[in-house]
C-alpha cells in the first residue's frame, strides 16, 4: 500500500518537473533552431498520433504514425528556419557591406572637405 503511493507521489512530481522544464524552456529568449523544430514536431505528432486514435487506428499504428510524423516534421522545420535564419543574416550582412565607408571615402570626408562653420 505504502509502495503505491509513494510511486504515485514520486510520478506527479515527475509529471510536474517535466511541465516546468517545458514551460522554462518555452519562456527560454533565444530557442535554438534544433529546440524550435524539435517543439513544433513533437506538438504536430502528438496532434497526429491523438488523430489516428480517433480514427480507430490501432497502438502499433499510432507509434509508427507519431514516429515517422516527428522525424519528418522536425527535419522539415529545422530545414526550413535555418534557411530563413541564412537568408536574414545574409541580407544583414549585406546591407552592413553596402553602407560601410571605404577608408578613402572617410580620410576625404575627414580631411579634405571643409567642415561646417559653427554658427554663435
Amino acid at each position: 500500500m505504502a509502495s503505491t503511493s509513494t510511486s504515485k507521489k514520486f510520478s506527479l512530481i515527475s509529471s510536474y518537473h517535466n511541465l516546468t522544464a517545458l514551460w522554462s524552456m518555452l519562456k527560454a529568449k533565444n530557442l535554438s533552431p534544433q529546440k524550435l523544430a524539435a517543439f513544433t514536431a513533437f506538438v504536430l505528432s502528438v496532434v497526429m498520433a491523438l488523430g489516428c486514435l480517433f480514427i480507430g487506428a490501432t497502438m502499433k499504428q499510432t507509434l509508427i504514425a507519431l514516429g515517422l510524423t516527428f522525424i519528418v516534421a522536425y527535419f522539415l522545420y529545422l530545414y526550413t528556419l535555418q534557411n530563413f535564419i541564412y537568408r536574414k543574416i545574409k541580407l544583414i550582412y549585406k546591407f552592413i557591406y553596402q553602407t560601410k565607408a571605404s577608408k578613402r571615402e572617410d580620410f576625404f570626408n575627414k580631411n579634405i572637405l571643409p567642415s561646417k562653420p559653427s554658427r554663435k
